[in-house]
């Protein structure tokens, strides 16, 4: 169970996260003023992910930190790649039937050109649940 304080800061990570999303899916901040809202926004979900984690190190909260730490890699932060697998990893021990915390982690190596690797984790998240429509 999440209390108020909790699902503040997992609600704060979350929208934190969807602004930067938001901004990057524009493709228009190489100006310096978008570069330093996204590099702002950017640490303010970081520090919230983490704040989430740390008030309840709960499958939800990994999830969402193992997400700004893959955004952060795509944004040239190449050492957020591992930590972002270490809370996709997290997440799994957390909900091990879950097929999300596979898929993303697929979806991360990926984007890290572990194809063997994001491949084998994609057919564990579909056995997992065949109809799971973000693997397919």
């Amino acid at each position: 169970t999440l209390y108020p304080h909790q699902q503040y800061f997992t609600t704060y990570a979350v929208v934190a996260h969807q602004s930067v999303e938001a901004i990057l899916a524009t493709g228009n901040f190489t100006d310096e003023d978008s570069q330093k809202k996204v590099q702002y926004l950017a640490s303010q979900a970081l520090a919230r992910s983490r704040d989430a984690v740390a008030r309840h190190d709960g499958y939800f909260e990994n999830i969402v930190l193992g997400n700004m730490y893959t955004q952060l890699h795509t944004l040239g932060a190449t050492e957020a790649a591992e930590l972002a697998k270490g809370s996709y990893r997290h997440a799994q021990v957390l909900a091990p039937t879950n097929p999300t915390p596979f898929f993303l982690e697929a979806r991360l190596l990926w984007i890290t050109h572990d194809t063997l690797e994001s491949q084998a984790l994609l057919l564990k998240a579909l056995s997992m649940k065949p109809d799971y429509a973000p693997a397919r």
